[in-house]
């Protein structure tokens, strides 16, 4: 029989910062009943459907426009406050919780839609919009807003918490005209660091094929400035296939995870068989052998990435 043990609770320890009085009172001062220190408030804003619990912050401004953000933004720069986006309230990350102190920014009063275009299937929105508001304000034109994370979320929200699944891929392609002549990915390597200075991290990152060094300062830039990313993937940019597994065999890093390549299976045949030089079958045959090339390249790359990993362990 095993014996009574007190619950383990994976509860995390809080240090919250101090907030300046002044800035409460700058708050104050231009925020009037938008800004509140109740208790109650606070502590609404300070939880959410998860099961951390914290302290709750230290006041919540309710934003009504852009230039309300801009302002209480601005005041908590110049006191070093930290700023947490409110939408619903509605998510289980934990990311609305003031675990270094702060104020809430409350921006379910910013809910209107900014505009509709249905041509090209977008609409603009204010962050505080939810997604029923959303689906109710359009649903006279015939469209709808489809994902639906299981609660009344707002646009907002769910767009910084990735609510829908979706993932961003950012693909870098320099133009070709701006490229030096022996530059093999140098520049793809520039942009993408210029990416991270600018705080864009996407979770995939999708170039051409590169020189193997590069790849590996590649790789290391990606541990360096987000660890987090799911890594890289590579563009045919139309080559041929026997140039494509040639650069496969450059991209052993870790960084590399795949490739998402078209028109370099495709093209060349669809071509032929457009100034009818291949039948419906031949098409079919001539599309299969590029794709079974490039497995094959691909998989002889990772063989090859496999014992350079073994080879470094050892050494």
């Amino acid at each position: 029989m095993n014996a009574p043990v007190a619950p383990v609770r994976l509860q995390p320890d809080f240090a919250q910062r101090p907030i300046p009085e002044a800035f409460l009172q700058a708050l104050a001062q231009r925020f009037g009943a938008q800004c509140s220190t109740a208790l109650a408030v606070r502590e609404q804003h300070g939880r959410d459907e998860g099961a951390i619990q914290a302290p709750p912050p230290a006041a919540v401004v309710f934003a009504e426009s852009t230039q309300d953000v801009q302002d209480a933004l601005k005041l908590a720069d110049q006191h070093a406050v930290p700023v947490i986006p409110y939408g619903a309230g509605s998510s289980l990350e934990g990311h609305l919780l003031a675990v270094e102190g702060g104020i809430s920014l409350d921006l379910s009063r910013m809910n209107r839609i900014l505009s509709v275009n249905a041509e090209d299937l977008t609409v603009t929105v204010q962050p505080g919009i939810t997604r029923k508001q959303l689906n109710d304000a359009i649903k006279d034109t015939g469209f709808f807003f489809p994902i639906d994370p299981g609660a009344d979320a707002s646009i907002g929200g769910m767009t910084a918490t990735r609510a829908s699944g979706h993932e961003l891929l950012l693909e870098v392609i320099p133009p070709k005209d701006t490229l030096a002549p022996d530059d093999r990915g140098e520049a793809v390597l520039r942009a993408i660091r210029h990416f991270y200075d600018l705080g864009l991290k996407p979770e995939w990152w999708k170039v051409g094929t590169m020189a193997r060094e590069n790849w590996e300062a590649l790789d290391a830039l990606v541990n360096e400035r987000d660890p987090w990313c799911r890594g890289a993937v590579i563009l045919g940019l139309s080559q041929p296939v026997e140039q494509l597994v040639q650069g496969f065999a450059q991209a052993r890093a870790p960084v590399v995870k795949g490739f998402m390549i078209g028109r370099s299976v495709w093209a060349g045949p669809a071509l032929q068989w457009l100034r009818n030089e291949l039948d419906d079958a031949a098409l079919r045959d001539a599309v299969a052998a590029n794709f079974r090339a490039l497995i094959a390249g691909w998989d002889a790359s990772r063989v090859d990435a496999r014992q350079d990993t073994t080879e470094g362990a050892a050494a």
